[in-house]
C-alpha cells in the first residue's frame, strides 16, 4: 500500500509527493517520516527551510567538471541543493516562463536525462522528474536514482531555451542534439518526442 505525505514545506521546492512504502525500503522513506538526503536519513521535523534545490549562478565543483568533460555551453538555469550563491527566484514561474532542453544530472555517477518542454510546462518535468508521485511526465529512471542516490545528488540545468515556445518541432530538434551529444543513461527512448519502448 503507497501514502503520501502532505506537501514538506519548502522555499519554492518543486511540491513533491513524498511515497511511504510498508515494507523494507529503508533507503527511501521510512513509515516515521524519515527523508533519505545524501545517505543518510532526515526526519521531517529536522527539515529546514534552506534544504532543497535553488537558482544559482555559479555550478557546483561536481556539476561544473560534468560540463567541462562534456563541453556544454553555460546553462541557461542552474538548480542544484543547497548552493552556496542562492539566487531567490520563484521556481515555478521562472521555469514555466520558458521552452527548451533540460538535463537532470546525477552528481555522483554523471548519469543524465535530457528532455524537453514548451512553455508553461518545464516545472512539470521537474518535479515529476525529481518526485515520486504518479505524474507521467517524469522518467521512472531518474525517480529510482534519486531515490537510491537522494536529491542532494542531483542537479537540474536548462542547457537551452528557445524563442519559439510554441514550435514543438523546433524544442524537439534541441532535445535530440542534446541526446546525440550526451547519450544519456536515464533516457529509455533515444529520438526526442518518441515514447516507443518506454513502457
Amino acid at each position: 500500500m503507497i501514502q503520501y505525505f502532505p506537501q514538506f514545506d519548502f522555499i519554492e521546492l518543486a511540491p513533491f509527493r513524498l511515497n511511504v512504502f510498508e515494507g523494507n525500503l529503508n533507503n527511501l522513506i521510512n513509515l516515521n517520516g524519515s527523508l533519505l538526503v545524501s545517505g543518510r536519513l532526515k526526519s521531517e521535523s529536522n527539515l529546514k527551510k534552506k534544504d532543497g534545490l535553488f537558482f544559482t549562478s555559479e555550478p557546483s565543483p561536481k556539476l561544473n567538471l560534468f560540463l567541462i568533460k562534456n563541453k556544454l555551453p553555460r546553462p541557461a538555469f542552474i538548480l542544484e541543493f543547497n548552493p552556496k550563491d542562492k539566487i531567490n527566484l520563484p521556481i515555478k514561474k521562472t521555469l514555466n516562463s520558458i521552452a527548451g532542453t533540460y538535463i537532470c544530472i546525477n552528481l555522483i555517477n554523471s548519469k543524465i536525462y535530457v528532455g524537453s518542454a514548451s512553455i508553461n510546462c518545464i516545472f512539470r518535468r521537474y518535479s515529476a522528474n525529481f518526485s515520486l508521485g504518479n505524474d507521467k511526465a517524469g522518467s521512472l529512471l531518474v525517480n529510482r536514482a534519486v531515490v537510491k542516490y537522494g536529491l542532494i545528488n542531483f542537479a537540474f540545468i536548462v542547457i537551452e531555451t528557445t524563442e519559439q515556445v510554441k514550435n514543438r518541432l523546433e524544442i524537439l530538434r534541441i532535445e535530440q542534439k542534446y541526446i546525440d551529444l550526451l547519450k544519456p543513461e536515464y533516457n529509455i527512448a533515444k529520438i526526442a518526442g518518441s515514447r516507443l519502448n518506454t513502457k
